[in-house]
């Protein structure tokens, strides 16, 4: 690190990099992971979380959501309504971009999200753009604290398909060479098909880490008479009562006593034996 820089000069540098990304020369996704790169340790195995988080647009919202016609975005993996019926006829507002999805800002990528709530800041829609960011967290069943710094990251349009946009970045820390032993990730992206995430994850040897919704957690009939499915996983009738029914994670709960509860251990251990995603204090 030189200490003999001047901060015109630091200045000058990110008005240089600001053109060259403006004039198209540099892709940002690209510079973000590359700074992100130098700067990761070297490393045997690591474990990479990763969520996103909101990062509005500059631009001022020119046409505003109505419940009716135009509700607020959850989730874009279905088609889009007509955006051509939804324009306002006094402001022509909103567009229609390139991707078929409405366009409220003069930014041309920045598309509709939603977002939780956070601090003082209700949750609801926004137009913007999705951070998602790769954070070096501690190994799955591990006992060693690693400095939690971040490894990489993938900006894209508000609303995209969270596994989607985070699958590119373990793809790119793989490709330059570092091993990655687990993924912690929330239901946004559990909740993704397992080709989009959790199996191709595995298929890339590494470990998903993620708690079930509450839809995964309920019992449904079998393909076949006398069976039961829980998680995906294909039980026969036999299984007991008692482990049918999946306890939940409290938000306060710790490791301790969650591995202390019988209920919770033993449902763990049967459902970490059939190699479901469920956590196991048995390791």
């Amino acid at each position: 690190m030189r200490d003999d820089l001047h901060y015109d000069q630091v200045r000058y540098f990110g008005e240089r990099v600001k053109q060259l990304v403006v004039a198209g020369r540099v892709e940002m996704v690209d510079l973000m992971n590359g700074i992100f790169d130098a700067q990761i340790p070297a490393r045997t195995t690591m474990s990479v979380s990763v969520d996103s988080t909101d990062y509005e647009t500059y631009g001022r919202i020119r046409a505003f959501w109505s419940a009716d016609r135009d509700p607020a975005p959850t989730s874009h993996d279905q088609a889009q309504s007509d955006v051509v019926e939804l324009k306002s006829r006094r402001t022509g507002w909103p567009l229609l971009g390139d991707d078929g999805r409405p366009q409220r800002t003069k930014d041309p990528d920045a598309r509709d999200g939603h977002r939780s709530a956070h601090n003082n800041r209700a949750s609801g829609p926004f137009v913007g753009y999705d951070l998602t960011l790769g954070v070096n967290t501690r190994p799955y069943g591990s006992k060693t604290t690693v400095p939690n710094y971040i490894v990489s990251a993938n900006l894209t349009p508000a609303g995209s398909h969270h596994a989607k946009a985070a699958q590119p970045m373990i793809d790119l820390l793989q490709a330059r060479g570092h091993t990655i032993t687990d993924v912690p990730a929330d239901r946004a992206y559990n909740y993704a098909k397992p080709e989009l995430w959790t199996q191709r994850l595995r298929d890339n040897g590494i470990e998903p880490v993620f708690d079930l919704t509450k839809k995964q957690r309920t019992p449904k009939p079998g393909p076949i008479h006398g069976t039961v499915v829980i998680d995906g996983t294909l039980f026969t009738q036999a299984l007991p009562e008692n482990l049918r029914h999946l306890p939940a994670h409290s938000r306060d709960m710790t490791v301790e006593k969650h591995c202390q509860d019988p209920g919770l251990m033993e449902t763990d251990q049967l459902f970490c034996r059939a190699g479901s995603g469920a956590v196991c204090c048995a390791q």
